[in-house]
């Protein structure tokens, strides 16, 4: 009985509290309506995108968000249902920055909800200023198919739209994943341009994408090379590297497990080196190949010249280049077209400070 009159007297004396703390509020209890859940905030170009859910207050009339320390704000009416409501509100003409923002929802009679703070980031020319496109490092036609070998994607890349001219001379698109290294275009036209552009998102949610300038490029044909033969070299291994190896004539042969190389058992002449190719006939040159030996970095080529010329007698520069040291196919670009029936290449000097080097093939296109 002692301990239920304690209570008893308990709850008395804690009404009474409550009682005079309702004496100095100046409207009574304070009420709060229904705030906005599960707010979600979604950036754009120059605008953002918020969404939350109203779940159970019947009474919440309107929404408000806040931004720039109150200076700023968007109002939105809500017409609510039984149910739970999904509210949508798009602020547009954001300048490009990160914001904080408070979110209100309001009855009928003024009360308000408890704020929700969210922050959010805007994107806009800064942010485009400084993407770059995923560049096309080769682009071949072999066996009447465009392969494109692409560089790796930066962060934030979607994808690559290509934009190409079909067999039927229609303009066609061609979109490249960020994980695929290589697209192969089974329609494409010989002899026309493509041009492409890369696509970002700055954020998983936003609701903009960002797009690099397009860039042109060109279907690169390698020429046919079955006519092709060795017109002159300063020396080969006739016998050191075996008797299906070695010669020049390995240069020319499909296979880059083979090569030329120059003379090293009986003598070793040093640089500079040539090899001299006949196309057979009268054929424009835009820039060559050259595929150095597989696996054997110290002798590769490394600073050339390329020489052309219409009766393998008079010779013209055509220009100097140096190449990598690796074991992918180096393409050497020409300021501008020639036309020759031959040219030459000079190996000045070699990596590794090799008194030798070799070329597993050498072609043009």
């Amino acid at each position: 009985m002692f301990l239920g009159l304690a209570g008893l007297l308990a709850g008395l004396a804690s009404c009474s509290e409550m009682d005079d703390y309702k004496q100095y509020l100046p409207e009574g209890e304070i009420r709060y309506v229904g705030r906005a859940d599960s707010v979600m905030v979604y950036p754009g170009k120059n605008r953002i995108l918020f969404t939350w859910l109203l779940i159970s207050d019947p009474n919440v009339s309107r929404c408000k968000v806040y931004w720039n320390n109150r200076g700023d704000s968007a109002e939105i009416a809500v017409q609510k249902t039984a149910g739970i409501d999904t509210i949508y509100l798009l602020l547009e003409n954001m300048t490009e920055r990160t914001y904080n923002f408070e979110i209100y929802t309001y009855d009928d009679e003024g009360y308000s909800s408890v704020p929700v703070f969210e922050s959010g980031t805007v994107y806009g020319d800064k942010y485009q200023a400084v993407l770059l496109p995923r560049l096309v490092n080769e682009a071949w036609l072999r066996e009447d198919t465009a392969v494109l070998d692409f560089a790796a994607p930066g962060n934030e890349v979607v994808g690559t739209e290509l934009k190409y001219t079909s067999i039927s001379g229609q303009e066609a698109t061609f979109m490249v994943h960020p994980d695929s290294s290589q697209a192969k275009i089974a329609d494409y036209k010989p002899g026309t341009p493509f041009q492409y552009r890369t696509l970002y998102l700055p954020d998983s949610l936003s609701i903009d994408t960002f797009y690099t300038e397009f860039l042109t490029g060109e279907v690169l044909e390698e020429l046919d090379r079955s006519s092709w033969s060795v017109s002159g070299f300063s020396s080969e291994e006739a016998s050191g590297e075996g008797e299906d190896n070695g010669h020049a004539i390995h240069a020319l042969d499909d296979d880059i497990n083979t090569f030329w190389h120059t003379q090293w058992e009986g003598a070793e002449p040093g640089p500079p080196h040539y090899l001299a190719i006949d196309a057979g006939a009268e054929v424009t040159f835009n820039g060559f190949i050259f595929t150095p030996r597989q696996g054997s970095a110290s002798g590769n080529a490394k600073d050339i010249e390329i020489a052309v010329s219409t009766d393998g007698v008079a010779w013209e520069p055509a220009g100097t280049f140096t190449l990598e040291n690796t074991d992918d196919r180096h393409l050497v670009f020409l300021t501008s077209p020639i036309q020759a029936k031959y040219f030459k290449v000079t190996v000045n000097a070699s990596h590794g400070d090799q008194n030798s080097t070799f070329f597993a093939e050498v072609g043009a296109f």
